[in-house]
């Protein structure tokens, strides 16, 4: 949807408004220099309704998190066909923040280990890694990407369509960053 306003110069400025969470709205102006005129003006005012603008910040309401862990894990039982970046970071996604993946997920049978999907992490805490979760598969394509891929804590319930699998978490390796001193002037560790 978008919308034109009129300034006190007669200027035409387009903008895209869109209800945005947590903001009431978000505005998409069509031009930068529209932007930062209606930024240092701060308001516009039509009749008795009065805007405020702020700068919006995509991390505004967010916590920050310090990943001083970082672990190896081996996952087991995912089935072949599902092998994915995608799959693996969504397996780990609740608890950890994908580094980098170990095995050959395109040519699995040529590295001749096809048991696990082996790749590091980071974590803020090594004791919150589950121990198994669920692996859904409730439709069968041809093309593994456009399988419906579906993960759980506990097991689904029985009544659910589609083939289950327990994927097994083996922390093979814990490296732990909490002692490390950072020098804050070069943003380096020491």
């Amino acid at each position: 949807m978008s919308y034109s306003c009129r300034p006190a110069r007669w200027i035409y400025i387009w903008v895209a408004v869109s209800c945005h969470h947590p903001e009431a709205f978000l505005i998409k102006f069509q031009h930068r220099r529209h932007y930062e005129d209606t930024l240092k003006k701060g308001f516009a005012k039509r009749y008795v309704i009065e805007v405020h603008f702020i700068k919006w910040r995509s991390l505004k309401n967010t916590m920050g998190t310090a990943l001083l862990f970082r672990v190896k894990l081996c996952l087991g039982g995912v089935p072949m066909h599902v092998w994915a970046a995608d799959v693996a970071e969504r397996l780990i996604g609740r608890t950890c923040t994908l580094e980098q993946i170990e095995t050959d997920l395109v040519h699995p049978v040529d590295s001749g280990d096809t048991r696990t999907i082996n790749l590091w992490a980071w974590m803020a805490n090594p004791s919150s890694i589950s121990k198994r979760v669920w692996l859904g598969i409730t439709s069968r394509a041809k093309d593994s990407q456009l399988e419906s891929v579906t993960m759980a804590e506990k097991p689904p319930e029985h009544w659910q369509r589609g083939v289950k699998h327990p994927i097994l978490f083996h922390l093979e390796e814990i490296h732990d960053y909490t002692s490390v001193a950072v020098d804050l002037a070069k943003q380096s560790a020491c």
